[in-house]
């Protein structure tokens, strides 16, 4: 998503970068017709070319502000794609942090759980896990551990984040 982002972006820029020209190139010939316009006499033959000239000049003047409102949007949607682009960036952030700290919590609550076998275990009676009847070395349960709807949270919480990653990474591709 974030490839196409960029390709879309350089495609914007290059157009942008066409349009400028094509309004430069527009602007000069305006320039020269004026110029020519300047050094004609005002015979009436010469006239009728000048009003032509003129007409003319007037029509590429009304497309160079065309493309000067074409190169404005072109410019507006530039700004606009690149907020999205943050957006985007932003959620996908959240996301990778959430989605860490719901892989430690389950890390937690897991080792958690083996704590709690492991209390329960009575020297020569069977383990519920391995039915060994010998403990040499049972697990410790972390301090503080979540419980299972605190991970349950957790989960919905990085299930949230990463709709809304996609969400912006859509938007941002439109």
């Amino acid at each position: 998503a974030h490839r196409k982002l960029l390709t879309r972006t350089e495609e914007l820029k290059s157009r942008q970068g066409l349009l400028a020209d094509a309004i430069a190139r527009g602007q000069q010939e305006l320039d020269n017709l004026r110029e020519s316009l300047a050094a004609l006499q005002d015979t009436p033959a010469e006239q009728v070319r000048n009003d032509t000239a003129l007409s003319e000049a007037l029509d590429h003047l009304d497309g160079l502000n065309r493309l000067k409102e074409k190169n404005s949007a072109l410019s507006d949607l530039e700004r606009k794609k690149l907020q999205m682009q943050k957006v985007y960036l932003d959620a996908s952030a959240k996301a990778e942090e959430i989605a860490g700290e719901y892989i430690r919590a389950n890390k937690l609550f897991l080792d958690a759980q083996a704590g709690v076998l492991a209390r329960m275990l009575e020297p020569g009676k069977a383990c519920p896990v391995c039915g060994s009847p010998h403990h040499p070395s049972p697990a410790q349960a972390p301090l503080h551990a979540p419980t299972e709807q605190e991970l349950k949270q957790l989960q919905e919480r990085a299930d949230l984040a990463r709709n809304r990653e996609t969400e912006a990474s859509l938007e941002a591709m439109r």
